[in-house]
C-alpha cells in the first residue's frame, strides 16, 4: 500500500461507518492502490465538484473551499501572475464576443453576397460572351478573371475579423478556462466568484455561436482562396 500523500493544510474529520461499509471501502482502496482516507477524499472531492455544485450552486462550493483562505494571507506570486493573465484573457474574450455578436449577422450577409457574386461570375465565365466593361469589350472569362481578386480580397478582410475572434477564444480557453480549475482554489473568495461567473457566461455565449462561426470561417476560407478555375463555390 503506497504511503498516503501529505495534505498541505489538512483537517481531521471523524467519520463513523458501518463495519460492512468500511470493509467494502478497504477492498476498493486495495484494488485502487490507495488508502481508505485517500479513497474517501477522492469521492468527496468528485461529489463537491459535480453533484454538490449542481445542487447547491457555485457560490456555496467556492465559499466552503475558500474558508481556509480568508485569513488575510496573500496569494503566491505565481498565482497572482496566472490570475492576472486569466483576467486579461477573460476581458479580451468579453470584447471579442461583443464585437462578434454585433458583426456576425453582418459578416454572414456579406459573405452570402460574395458567394452569389462568385456563382454569377462562374456562369459568365462559362458562357464567355463578349461584355462591355468601362467602354472596353472583354470576354466573359476575362471579366470574371478581373473581378475575382477583388472578391477574394474582401473575403480575406472578413476572414480576418473571424480569426481575431478565434484567437481570443483559443487564448481564453488556454489561459483562463482550463487553468481556472486549479487556480480558483488559490485566490480569495470575491475574486473567485467574479471570475467564475464571467467564465461561465462566456462559455455559454461561445457555445451558442460556435457552429455559426465555424461554418462562416470555412466558407470565407474557400472564398478567399478561390481562383479563376474555382468560381463555383457552393454554400
Amino acid at each position: 500500500m503506497p504511503r498516503p500523500r501529505k495534505l498541505r493544510d489538512g483537517k481531521i474529520a471523524h467519520v463513523y461507518l458501518e463495519r460492512e461499509t468500511y470493509g467494502l471501502l478497504q477492498a476498493i482502496a486495495r484494488r485502487e492502490g490507495k488508502s481508505v482516507s485517500e479513497l474517501i477524499r477522492s469521492v468527496l472531492e468528485s461529489w463537491l465538484e459535480g453533484e454538490a455544485k449542481t445542487k447547491y450552486g457555485v457560490e456555496l462550493v467556492l465559499q466552503e473551499a475558500a474558508v481556509a483562505r480568508l485569513d488575510g494571507s496573500r496569494a503566491m506570486p505565481l498565482t497572482s501572475v496566472m490570475l492576472a493573465d486569466a483576467q486579461r484573457a477573460v476581458a479580451g474574450m468579453k470584447e471579442a464576443m461583443r464585437r462578434m455578436k454585433e458583426r456576425l449577422p453582418q459578416i454572414e450577409e456579406e459573405a452570402r453576397g460574395l458567394a452569389q457574386e462568385v456563382e454569377r461570375l462562374g456562369r459568365i465565365a462559362a458562357e464567355d460572351r463578349p461584355m462591355l466593361v468601362g467602354g472596353e469589350a472583354v470576354s466573359g472569362s476575362e471579366y470574371a478573371r478581373r473581378r475575382m481578386p477583388e472578391l477574394r480580397r474582401r473575403a480575406g478582410e472578413l476572414l480576418k475579423e473571424v480569426e481575431e475572434y478565434e484567437r481570443a477564444r483559443r487564448k481564453f480557453f488556454k489561459v483562463a478556462y482550463y487553468p481556472w480549475f486549479k487556480l480558483r482554489k488559490e485566490v480569495d473568495l470575491d475574486t473567485a466568484l467574479t471570475v467564475e461567473s464571467d467564465i461561465a457566461v462566456l462559455v455559454e455565449q461561445i457555445g451558442k455561436i460556435r457552429d455559426r462561426v465555424w461554418r462562416l470561417k470555412a466558407r470565407l476560407q474557400r472564398l478567399a482562396g478561390d481562383s479563376e478555375a474555382r468560381v463555383g463555390v457552393r454554400w
